[in-house]
């Protein structure tokens, strides 16, 4: 049997006034429906599309919410850089999505199979 490839599609784009997060965020949901672990990993101003008070119609492409949920019902991992989280004075993070420090996140990176930057 053969095991599945991780997939670690890394988000640093601002939701804000272009479409590739949302559509990054909705791209992960898809490579669930092959032989992948898919890792959401959000860093930089991708950050901002965390923040469960921003309206869908804030941001270009839509609902990023929709993803993040979708992708914690799965079991997927998800995660936030800590030091975008912290130069950016982000402190609340939705269910299921954990910090993850830049060191951390290299080694991350470092073992995925597809490594799809946003």
């Amino acid at each position: 049997m053969q095991s599945m490839s991780v997939v670690t599609v890394l988000v640093r784009g601002s939701a804000f006034g272009s479409r590739r997060a949302a559509e990054a965020m909705r791209m992960s949901v898809g490579q669930t429906l092959g032989d992948h672990d898919v890792r959401l990993v959000l860093a930089e101003d991708a950050i901002y599309a965390l923040n469960a008070d921003v309206r869908p119609a804030m941001i270009a492409g839509g609902d990023v919410q929709r993803p993040i949920e979708t992708l914690r019902m799965l079991g997927q991992p998800m995660y936030a850089e800590s030091e975008s989280l912290d130069a950016r004075d982000v402190e609340e993070l939705p269910a299921g999505v954990e910090r993850i420090a830049r060191a951390d996140l290299a080694a991350m990176l470092a073992e995925s199979d597809v490594v799809l930057p946003w």
